[in-house]
């Protein structure tokens, strides 16, 4: 299974230059999913490892600090195996800024929080 989604990976990056944007929560599943992107770009010779890939996380500021700092240091060796290795990725950990961020929009703005409950004209939830 690993097998094949390794070979649908290299088949993708192979196909054009576009750049791609991988999302990374430092979760098992994006964890996961970068891990195989940075074995399909390891594998190719270096003069094919031309497609810019961008590993994105964002900081919501809802986080606690520690969590914060193992994504940060997640992300920093990720970068510093793409610059050993010449693999074309790079890492960025992005955050709003104080007036986007999460409370100020929730307590300060009064935003709804997030929540499962949808209405919409097309469903009601009761």
């Amino acid at each position: 299974m690993i097998q094949k989604i390794l070979e649908n990976l290299h088949r993708l990056y192979s196909m054009d230059s576009r750049p791609w944007i991988v999302g990374y929560s430092g979760g098992k599943d994006s964890s996961m999913i970068a891990s195989l992107v940075f074995e399909v770009v390891m594998a190719l010779p270096l003069e094919q490892r031309n497609k810019e890939i961008c590993i994105v996380c964002t900081d919501t500021r809802v986080e606690i600090p520690a969590v914060v700092a193992r994504v940060q240091s997640e992300l920093d060796l990720m970068q510093a195996c793409s610059d050993t290795h010449g693999l074309n990725i790079s890492s960025h950990l992005l955050k709003p800024t104080a007036q986007q961020s999460f409370w100020v929009n929730i307590i300060g703005r009064g935003y709804p929080p997030p929540n499962r409950l949808v209405k919409n004209s097309k469903s009601q939830v009761s």
